[in-house]
């Protein structure tokens, strides 16, 4: 057990550093140097949070009331003018400390355990419109510019496959194979969960891999900075008239929504697909759009055409009857 600083106790800051350095241990098994990263800046966040509230460097778990919880959301969204979604994320590493400290046994008290987190307003998911997809296919990109014809690729095939950027710049020739029916698939760990992801790739999938295929490159697709990649798509969305800024996450999207949901692909066999743990996750990506919803109504229409309700008078219910 770790000596704390604060009168003998073990303090707030301290145990972050024990998720610091059990999740820079982990890097690369089931953790990545973003979540270490964001984690190292929630720590900063408290810091400053601390020091600004109660005129201290660090406290001890003992000092620490769900009132400061309390504070420590007020800092954030008020003071710092964090968004709810951030705000969140900043809560669940807190609540990892608190929880590791309370079941260490560095503190006998769990803070969260009453404690209603910052809720994050539910969204339309952001995902390219289909029009907006046939501008940027159809887009002539000059040879003179192939920075510009990498990130649209680099775009398209998390369109066609649903890859994380992360994950489009690292498969490699070893994560395709062929099943006995000669269909070919893309099957990787995520690099954010460590999930398995499973795509069957559709040819204009397949065409892009190849496009790359004698470059001499490492993976199947170049790399290519992910803060120059953005500024690239944002180039290519005024190039091709894009109605909506475009980034590549986006990308993602678009495959849950436009390309397998609205074409009846299951959501459980979508979440496979993307390497979502849990359908929760993949109902963030995966949006009805407004031609499938006219269609599906369609179809109810159509099935139930024969059907007229009648009043049952005896238990005062609506019941079907079909039409002779």
């Amino acid at each position: 057990m770790m000596q704390g600083s604060v009168n003998g106790q073990v303090t707030l800051l301290q145990v972050f550093d024990i998720l610091l350095e059990d999740t820079k241990n982990r890097v690369g098994i089931d953790r990545t140097s973003a979540t270490y990263t964001c984690i190292r800046q929630v720590k900063d966040s408290l810091a400053d949070f601390i020091s600004a509230t109660y005129g201290v460097s660090d406290m001890a778990f003992g000092q620490m009331t769900n009132q400061s919880i309390s504070d420590y959301e007020h800092f954030l969204i008020d003071g710092q003018g964090k968004k709810a979604a951030t705000a969140h994320k900043h809560f669940t590493y807190l609540k990892q400390a608190c929880h590791r400290a309370y079941k260490d046994g560095l503190t006998d008290k769990y803070l969260f355990a009453r404690y209603k987190e910052p809720t994050i307003p539910k969204r339309t998911p952001r995902t390219i419109t289909p029009e907006n997809f046939e501008r940027i296919v159809s887009l002539e990109i000059p040879s003179d510019k192939p920075s510009l014809i990498i990130s649209r690729d680099l775009l398209l095939i998390a369109c066609y496959t649903g890859m994380a950027y992360i994950d489009a710049v690292s498969v490699t020739q070893d994560n395709l194979s062929y099943d006995e029916q000669g269909n070919l698939w893309l099957k990787y760990k995520r690099k954010k969960t460590g999930v398995q992801a499973m795509v069957k790739l559709i040819p204009e999938a397949i065409e892009l891999f190849d496009k790359y295929k004698d470059a001499g490159l490492p993976t199947l697709m170049p790399h290519q900075n992910y803060t120059f990649l953005l500024k690239n798509l944002k180039k290519i969305a005024e190039m091709a008239g894009c109605t909506q800024p475009i980034s590549h996450h986006m990308g993602r999207h678009y495959y849950a929504s436009i390309l397998t949901l609205s074409n009846d692909v299951p959501i459980d066999v979508i979440s496979k697909m993307l390497g979502h743990t849990n359908v929760r996750m993949t109902q963030v990506y995966a949006m009805v759009t407004q031609d499938k919803l006219f269609e599906e109504a369609d179809k109810f229409i159509e099935a139930t055409k024969d059907f007229v309700l009648v009043l049952n008078a005896n238990s005062k219910e609506i019941v079907n009857k079909q039409r002779q």
